[in-house]
């Protein structure tokens, strides 16, 4: 455990500074004294939408490459170049801000976003260490908690740290510097508590696109393909809910305490894949629990889209962040151990850019095909009842080939 507490750590400030964008952003953009944006409101939801885009997008170059690299030089020498790359790259977003620079501030998300890619680093890092199915399960349950966490603490931070009614000292550069700082802790404990579990192979050849290009190799192979369709289908499902809950819950409900459900939301995927997760891989086998998620998810959805009441959709949505949560952490559990150990780190760096075109891919859907929110949560339900007929259809075949390539790991 004391070797897993900088990759949690790192987890942690991945997802914090991702989620920093939803609180902060739209407050210094569209308030009254906002600075970095004074034109037109059309150029104010472009410069929005473009700063939401740019980290999730640098994201889909950073990851896969990321996990190429660490495949090659080793995990812990790729470490120390993300987490200098993200505390770089959270420093220039928090002088962005204080000199009001919108150019320097997508540099900067660009920036955070590119080496936030170290997501895939951590999750590779698990499998590394956790040969097991059931332990590396329940280890990715733990990152995906944490992951929930990084968000529920951004909440909080981007409301409540940017805010200078509570202090006049609080700004939004105060949250990106904290993470800038936490960061650098990350970094001193790395040195010191976490030891090497992929030692250098190769020499790499640097290229930008590689990731991109590996990204379409990897989706050529049947098995791995499948279950990255698979992961972007439950992604897009979910993130199309967890992305237009706000904006829907205010056009329905008069402006209610959204913030208070998204304080409940996170505790609701926290508690999902930290501790009830670590029951169901006791009690199901590996490809029943993110299956049966994937069923348990559309149905809880579709309800979701009758509810007529913010209690009640709040209810709901909580229901399905505690099932997502644990779907989640058992689908990047598959994708582990259908790919071989010598790929791990390119594998699960592919399966974080997955992640970032959801991402991209979510709040164009939801803003562009639309016309009624009860229709978003209708759609995502049919994107969960998809995956569930896809999977279920395709599990024997899976279970023969993680039971095979688990087989060879214990031979080795």
């Amino acid at each position: 455990m004391k070797a897993s507490f900088p990759i949690f750590l790192l987890y942690f400030i991945d997802n914090f500074s991702l989620a920093l964008v939803i609180p902060v952003l739209s407050s210094v953009i569209f308030g009254s004294q906002s600075h970095l944006i004074t034109s037109s409101l059309f150029w104010k939801n472009i410069s929005l939408a473009t700063l939401g885009t740019v980290f999730p997008l640098a994201l889909l170059f950073g990851a896969p490459l990321i996990g190429i690299v660490s495949d090659a030089i080793g995990r812990k020498k790729s470490f120390y170049i993300t987490i200098t790359g993200m505390v770089l790259g959270n420093l220039l977003v928090a002088f962005a801000f204080y000199v009001s620079h919108f150019i320097l501030l997508v540099l900067g998300r660009l920036i955070s976003g590119f080496f936030s890619g170290n997501t895939g680093l951590c999750l590779t890092v698990i499998s590394d260490l956790n040969p097991d199915q059931s332990k590396r399960s329940k280890y990715f349950g733990y990152l995906t908690g944490i992951g929930g966490f990084g968000w529920l603490s951004a909440m909080f931070a981007g409301g409540v740290l940017t805010n200078r009614k509570f202090d006049s000292h609080f700004s939004p550069s105060l949250p990106f510097i904290i993470a800038a700082l936490m960061g650098i802790v990350n970094l001193i404990a790395l040195i010191y508590l976490f030891k090497e579990t992929h030692p250098k192979k190769k020499k790499i050849k640097w290229e930008l696109a590689r990731g991109p290009k590996k990204l379409i190799k990897v989706f050529r192979i049947s098995k791995l393909r499948f279950l990255l369709f698979i992961q972007s289908l439950f992604l897009l499902s979910w993130m199309m809910i967890f992305q237009s809950f706000s904006s829907y819950s205010l056009l329905e409900f008069n402006s209610p305490p959204t913030w208070i459900a998204l304080c409940f939301l996170g505790l609701s995927w926290i508690l999902g894949s930290s501790l009830i997760n670590r029951f169901l891989i006791k009690w199901f086998s590996l490809m029943n629990i993110p299956c049966y998620g994937l069923l348990a998810l559309s149905l809880l959805l579709c309800i979701a889209s009758f509810a007529h009441k913010f209690v009640s959709l709040s209810v709901f949505d909580c229901a399905a962040a505690f099932i997502a949560s644990f779907t989640a952490a058992n689908i990047f559990n598959l994708i582990s151990f259908s790919a071989p150990s010598r790929i791990q780190g390119e594998i699960m760096g592919l399966s974080q850019a997955v992640i970032a075109m959801t991402q991209i891919l979510a709040p164009i859907a939801i803003g562009l095909f639309f016309l009624h929110y009860t229709l978003i949560y209708l759609t995502a339900s049919a994107i969960a009842l998809g995956a569930f007929l896809l999977l279920l259809f395709h599990k024997p075949s899976l279970q023969s080939k993680i039971d095979e390539l688990q087989a060879e790991k214990n031979l080795n």
